[in-house]
Order: C-alpha cells, then structure tokens, then sequence
C-alpha cells in the first residue's frame, strides 16, 4: 500500500512539474543579450519663435535631427476680428481650411520663412481693444511615395500596434 502512495505521489509530482516547465522554458529562451548601443530618432520636433512689433512675425524651426517635416499654422482670433486678419509670407499659401502650408519641406535642423499675421482692414481692433492672436501649428514626417518622391499627407492617421503574450488556456 505504501508502494502505492509513493507511486501516486510521484506521478502528481511529474505533472505539476511537466506543466509548469514549458513556461519556465519559455521564459529563459525569450530573452538574449547584447552589447553596444546606438540612438535612433525617430521622432520629429519643433519649435516656435514669435515676434511682435505690430505685425506678428512666426518662425518655425525642425529641431529633429533625423527626420525632414512638413509645416502648417493657423492663426486663431475671436470671431469679431476675424476677417480682417491676414496671413502672409514667402513660400507659405492659403491652404483654404484655415491653415497656412509651408511649400517646402522643413529638413532637419532648418528654419522655416516667417509667416506674417496682421490686421488688414478698418474692422480691425482699435487701440485700447483687447484681443489675443493665438498661433497653433504642426508638423508631420515627411513620407516617401514609390519613386522616392517626397509626400505631404495631413490626413495618415498613426497606428500602434502592441504584442500580447498568448498562454495557452486564455491566461
């Protein structure tokens, strides 16, 4: 009878341990190491400058230094001044969705022309008005189509992807 104990206990021992062990080789065959190291931007930024001596002056520069954007700003004004702003500059156009588009590509490290935004006409505010001219502007990465040529596209939406583990068991 005592035979048998042991037996049975053995035999519990080998499937507790012959189930855990595949995760247990699991975890020491999905990891290695390596030395070295090496930096890898790929991240754009950049930063703005604005000025203001009765014309607001706005410079943008790509601060990454890698990666190659695109630019467009937009100015921002209470609905009452609204019309009478105007936004000017070389190598910036109207976009017609109340952004300006920068016509070149920013490559890194480069300052855009400034935009110039100003008041153009008499229902401009008068002295002694409050009023705040916001600027908003953004960057994307430059994207390359088939034959290498750059392409400006502000719609791409970024997506994530991220890896779950799957154990057996739904766990």
């Amino acid at each position: 009878m005592r035979k048998l104990q042991y037996l049975l206990l053995a035999l519990a021992l080998v499937c507790v341990v012959g189930v855990s062990i595949r995760g247990a080789l699991s975890y020491f065959t999905s990891y290695a190491e390596a030395e070295g190291g090496m930096i890898l931007d790929l991240q754009e930024e950049s930063s703005k400058k604005e000025v203001f001596d009765g014309i607001k002056h706005l410079t943008i520069k790509n601060t990454s230094k890698t990666l190659s954007v695109y630019v467009r700003a937009k100015a921002i004004i209470t609905e009452k001044y609204a019309d009478s702003l105007t936004c000017t500059g070389e190598d910036w156009r109207d976009g017609g969705d109340g952004y300006y588009y920068y016509n070149k590509l920013l490559p890194a490290g480069a300052e855009a022309t400034p935009l110039d935004v100003a008041f153009s006409s008499p229902e401009a505010p008068g002295e002694g008005d409050e009023f705040n001219v916001a600027i908003i502007y953004e960057t994307i990465p430059a994207q390359y189509d088939n034959d290498g040529n750059p392409v400006e596209n502000w719609n791409q939406k970024i997506d994530i992807v991220t890896t779950v583990p799957v154990t057996e068991g739904g766990n």
